[in-house]
């Protein structure tokens, strides 16, 4: 996520009214856990960590969902004029084949 932010310019550089929506469950595949040193942080702790060191904050918008009910409830946001559409939308689709394929074809 940071990583594509610099590549678009950085903190400040983006527009001011910038939004990336970060959608993921940020439950992990089974080599997550395997590779975790602490296992109390959860990993949308993690992630908005790293997002707030990068200086990120102002810009990232986490959803806690997966990749086809985050794109439902985006859908339906929108058609209400909730919230206005997102800038960027990051999908992290699922870490086995036969999910990411389900996500592919609903996306």
């Amino acid at each position: 996520t940071a990583a594509l932010l610099k590549q678009m310019g950085g903190q400040g550089q983006v527009r001011e009214s910038f939004v990336m929506l970060c959608v993921d469950t940020w439950l992990g595949a089974a080599e997550t856990f395997l590779l975790r040193e602490d296992l109390n942080k959860t990993l949308l702790d993690e992630f908005m960590e790293n997002v707030a060191q990068a200086g990120h904050s102002d810009v990232v918008l986490p959803l806690q969902a997966s990749s086809i009910v985050g794109l439902d409830l985006l859908q339906r946001l929108a058609e209400h004029r909730r919230v206005p559409a997102p800038d960027l939308i990051y999908l992290d689709s699922a870490h086995v084949a036969g999910e990411t394929l389900v996500e592919l074809v609903t996306a």
